[in-house]
C-alpha cells in the first residue's frame, strides 16, 4: 500500500486540497492482488481505486472521452502469426503504474486512503490530475 500512494505521488496523481462545500467526492477502496510470475516467484500488490460506480454518465462525466486502450485477443494472436512466419523474437514488457498517464479533462475529488489520513488533513479529499483506477 505504500508502495502504491509513493507510485501515485511520483507520477503527481493527485494534490491533497480543501474541496468546495458544493463539490462531489467520490469514495476508494484498496483492490489487493497476488502476481506470480514465470519463475514462481508472488508478489503482492495494492491499488487504490475510485468508486466510480457512484458516478451517473452526463451528471458527473461526460463519456465521450472514457475509454481503455487494451488490446483485442484476435490482434494479439494475429501478430503473434505473423511473429511466428517471420521468425521473430517477441517480447514482453510490463508498464508499471500504466493507467496513471491518463490526464483527466474534468475536475473529480477522492477520498483519502484509510490508513493514510493525517489527523491535520481530516477534511482534505486529492484534487486527480490523471486518470486513476476505478
Amino acid at each position: 500500500m505504500e508502495y502504491e500512494m509513493q507510485k501515485l505521488t511520483e507520477m503527481s496523481t493527485w494534490t491533497l486540497a480543501l474541496p468546495p462545500a458544493d463539490a462531489r467526492v467520490v469514495g476508494g477502496h484498496w483492490v489487493f492482488a497476488v502476481k506470480e510470475s514465470a519463475s514462481g516467484d508472488r508478489t503482492f500488490r495494492a491499488c487504490y481505486v475510485g468508486k466510480g460506480f457512484s458516478e451517473i454518465e452526463g451528471v458527473h462525466f461526460d463519456a465521450s472521452g472514457i475509454f481503455a486502450p487494451v488490446a483485442r485477443g484476435a490482434s494479439l494472436r494475429m501478430l503473434f502469426a505473423i511473429a511466428a512466419r517471420e521468425r521473430r523474437t517477441v517480447w514482453a514488457i510490463d508498464f508499471s503504474s500504466a493507467f496513471l498517464n491518463g490526464d483527466l479533462g474534468e475536475i473529480i475529488y477522492v477520498k483519502q486512503p484509510k490508513g493514510f489520513i493525517a489527523d491535520s488533513e481530516e477534511k482534505m479529499a486529492y484534487l486527480c490530475h490523471k486518470a486513476l483506477y476505478g
